[in-house]
Order: C-alpha cells, then structure tokens, then sequence
C-alpha cells in the first residue's frame, strides 16, 4: 500500500527518538531555513563525538539539496570544543518517494561532511540504505517503518510522536540505577580479565581437539566462543561502543524492570558459561 514520507517519518521516528539522542526540529527553526523547505521531517542530535541531521524528504523535494545544506550547516556549527575536542558530524537524508523519482542511494559527492541519501519506494516498501555517515541512525528502523506501512499498518498520530520526544530525557535521566550500573560494570571488567583471553586461547584448544572427541570439542569452542562474545557485547554496552547502551533491547527499554531482568539475565548466562568453561568441560577433556 503506498504511504507518503510524513508517514514514513513518524512510524520511524516515534521508534528511533526514545533509543537514540535525536529530537526533532521545527521546519520553522531559524538555524535550519536552509534546508528545511526540502524536508517534511527534521531530526538532529547535537551532543557528543558524533552530532547528526536526520531529516526526511519526499517527492517534489530535493534530497541531494538537503543533505548538502545540512552538512554545510553541520560543519560550520559541530565543531571541537575544549570539553568534546573531536567531532565528527553526519547527515542522512531519507527519500521517500516513488520509484521513478528516487535518486541513487548513496554518499552524496562534494558534501562538507560525511552524508548520504537513502531511498524508500513510497509503493513496493523497499529500502535501499548505502552508505554511514558518522551519526547514522539504525536503518533497520527505516525498513521496519517501511514494511509496517506497506503492510497497510498506520502511522502513529502526531501526540504518540510527541509523547516519545518528551519521553526522550526520562530515558536519558533514569538509564539505570547508579549502583547497579557500577556492580554491572565491575562485573564485566572482571569476567573480562578472567576469561576474555583464555577463552579465546580455549576455542582454538578444543579446536584442536574435535578430531579426538568430537562432541567435547564442539561443546568446548561453542561455549568458549559464546564467552568471548558476551565479554565483548558487555564491554560494547559498558562503554557505549555504537551507541549499544542506547540500541540494544533489554538494556536500552525505559522500563528499569526490564533493565534489570537483561542485566540479571546476561549475568546467569555469563556465569553458567563460566562454570561450563572452567569446571565441567576440562572433567570431559581430560577423561576423553
């Protein structure tokens, strides 16, 4: 069912707001004149290393016009400070339109900083994403907007958008309690301490050892493995690598219960790992 940019705007954006540090800007902003006649829907986020302009832009506009006034604007006015001295602004400019009047998704040449266009066909749903500039927000929210509305889903109206714009600092304020915050983060820098290396060095040992007794070293390396990646996914959430404290489920809902059920869950999962790493499987290793 075809669907139109404004749609495509707040389906996306009443998702991506609470999630990430965007907010929307008014079409009527001063500081955005430039560019906001080629936009139905402008977001930006301002704070940190990489400050950003979403903005979305439908037929009859110029996308390519947009993304090069934007990242003129985010150039001039993103720049190091004495307390954020490196800063790396981007621009995506969400085309939503149909096919026949798409540009080339992509990078857009000659831009002042790193911007890109993607497209959305206003009539099939397909998304074509090419191209991150620093910044960028997850694009697998543009497809799954564009699929729900494809669908023949709604869009949210106008007071749900609103709504999760001013949910956007209570998210902010109450990430999660101080004290388990400091617990989750000791936690995490011990496991990696403790079984960051060695199991990394224990799934090439049991590696070596599924020619010998095959079940042993397959459960060995799987179990080693998932360690690895839940040392790396705690660190990645700890120290916000991609913006993972603010994306990933569980960890990232507003809902402090469910905050604590992930964080408790990744600890009885890591310390099962741990067990299974350090006392079950050597019994296994040493009797095959």
């Amino acid at each position: 069912m075809p669907f139109d940019a404004e749609g495509l705007a707040r389906t996306a954006l009443v998702r991506i707001l609470p999630r990430t540090r965007y907010r929307l800007g008014a079409p009527n902003d001063a500081r955005f004149t430039a560019f906001a006649p080629q936009t139905v829907r402008i977001a930006y986020r301002q704070q940190g290393a990489e400050p950003a302009f979403l903005l979305f832009s439908g037929p009859g506009q110029d996308a390519r016009a947009a993304a090069l006034e934007a990242a003129r604007w985010a150039e001039a006015n993103w720049r190091p400070s004495a307390i954020q001295r490196r800063v790396r602004p981007g621009v995506v400019v969400v085309q939503v339109a149909p096919a026949s009047e798409l540009l080339p998704a992509g990078p857009v040449p000659g831009a002042a900083v790193p911007a890109a266009v993607w497209t959305v066909d206003s009539e099939s749903g397909r998304v074509e994403v090419a191209g991150r500039p620093p910044g960028s927000p997850p694009a697998g929210e543009i497809k799954r907007a564009s699929s729900a509305l494809a669908r023949g889903e709604q869009p949210p109206p106008l007071g749900e958008l609103d709504l999760a714009e001013r949910s956007l600092m209570q998210v902010r304020t109450r990430s999660m309690p101080l004290r388990l915050s400091g617990v989750v983060g000791i936690v995490i820098v011990l496991f990696a301490l403790r079984f960051g290396l060695s199991s990394l060095l224990g799934v090439l040992a049991y590696g070596s050892l599924i020619a010998r007794s095959p079940v042993v070293g397959l459960v060995g390396v799987i179990a080693n493995g998932l360690l690895v990646l839940g040392v790396l996914l705690g660190v990645g959430v700890l120290l916000n690598v991609g913006n993972l404290a603010w994306t990933l489920p569980g960890v990232s809902s507003p809902e402090r219960r469910t905050r604590t059920l992930a964080w408790v869950g990744y600890a009885v999962v890591m310390r099962l790992l741990a067990l299974t790493v350090s006392y079950v499987l050597p019994q296994f290793r040493t009797g095959g």
